[in-house]
């Protein structure tokens, strides 16, 4: 199993030992240029090895299943959202579409907070994962309103 360690503005990232509990903080800007995920192994003091994975995103991306509709010429599309940031959601679409890569598109989120609230967002398309899977960034990053409480309380 590898460990997810987080990559800082300034390019450094802290290893934590699992066995030992001791903690290093080292330069990975080497690592920083590659398209895929950087996978190390990495070494501590104490001589226990073991395997991290370097994560670039600028926020954590939490795993959810919302409920949310995609907007399309005054038509509701049910669409679940599978992971959300504070810089984006992943979608799943739950029927056939035509969505393109760069496009600007209108959902709704249901939260899972206790009032269900549902909270409008624009977003733009930056991946299409065939055939159903939709990366995208919000258009305007500041949360305000119940999304804005949902960070703050539910991450």
């Amino acid at each position: 199993m590898s460990i997810k360690v987080f990559v800082t503005s300034n390019q450094m990232a802290t290893f934590p030992c699992p066995q030992c509990g001791e903690s290093q903080l080292k330069d990975v800007s080497k690592f920083l240029g590659h398209a895929s995920q950087v996978r190390l192994k990495y070494k501590c003091k104490c001589q226990n090895s073991f395997s991290v994975i370097l994560e670039r995103r600028r926020s954590i991306r939490k795993e959810v299943s919302l409920k949310g509709y995609l907007i399309e010429k005054q038509q509701k599309t049910p669409i679940t959202i599978v992971d959300i940031s504070k810089h984006g959601v992943k979608i799943k679409i739950l029927k056939k579409h035509t969505l393109k890569k760069g496009e600007k598109i209108e959902i709704e989120l249901i939260l899972d907070d206790p009032n269900r609230s549902i909270v409008p967002k624009a977003v733009r398309i930056n991946k299409i994962i065939p055939p159903m899977t939709i990366g995208c960034e919000f258009i305007d990053f500041n949360h305000y309103g119940n999304l804005g409480k949902y960070f703050l309380y539910h991450f």
